[in-house]
């Protein structure tokens, strides 16, 4: 499995609604309003890529997909105000 992090700007409602399913459909969890996290196999990384390149093809969209070593993934925080509400994440614990 890559640790991927995708993070994507667009003004299109409609291309953010299309991006968030997609990622969600590869397992992605929401770490922030335009960021994913994905816990992925190599091949549907490809497979993910193509995907995302083709919504970016139909929409003015930037996208940044950023794998992981298992080294910086195992240092990765997230940290937030205990009233910010909890966020979905990958195997992660929360620093208050």
């Amino acid at each position: 499995m890559v640790r991927v992090i995708v993070c994507y700007d667009t003004d299109s409602e409609e291309c953010r609604v299309r991006l968030r399913e997609l990622l969600r459909d590869f397992g992605g969890c929401e770490v922030q309003y335009s960021v994913f996290e994905l816990d992925i196999p190599p091949g549907r990384l490809s497979e993910l890529v193509l995907r995302l390149k083709v919504l970016s093809s139909m929409y003015r969209v930037h996208v940044l997909v950023i794998p992981l070593c298992s080294s910086c993934s195992s240092r990765s925080m997230v940290i937030c105000h205990e009233d910010y509400g909890e966020r979905e994440s990958l195997e992660r614990e929360f620093v208050l």
